[in-house]
């Protein structure tokens, strides 16, 4: 059998190869080779995160939902428009923070 009729077998369009022989130990690992930090997964985490615990702390008082449902239920029309524009700028910054974090990562490269 050979290579050609082995990577069809296995519906592979491409040849195996064998994986890359390691480093000699101490040696340092090559930039290219280690693995980025992902930053905006890390700071989309981070707000998740807090929304969640907030979410959390406020539906495990009875009270505290009280007072949430209350609150929502006098909002006027400019105080929702109002926490509906401080949402999306929230939003932006965390989107800004890691795109900032993203072009300093490309930066590194």
């Amino acid at each position: 059998m050979t290579d050609d009729d082995t990577t069809m077998a296995l519906g592979f369009n491409e040849t195996l190869r064998p994986p890359a022989a390691p480093s000699a130990p101490g040696t340092p690992e090559p930039e290219d080779l280690r693995p980025r930090i992902r930053w905006a997964g890390i700071v989309w985490g981070l707000v998740f995160a807090g929304l969640a615990a907030t979410v959390l702390w406020l539906v495990l008082d009875p009270a505290r939902m009280e007072l949430v449902a209350g609150w929502w239920a006098t909002l006027t029309p400019g105080g929702l428009i109002l926490t509906v524009l401080v949402a999306l700028g929230a939003l932006l910054l965390v989107a800004g923070l890691s795109s900032l974090g993203r072009r300093s990562e490309h930066r590194g490269a």
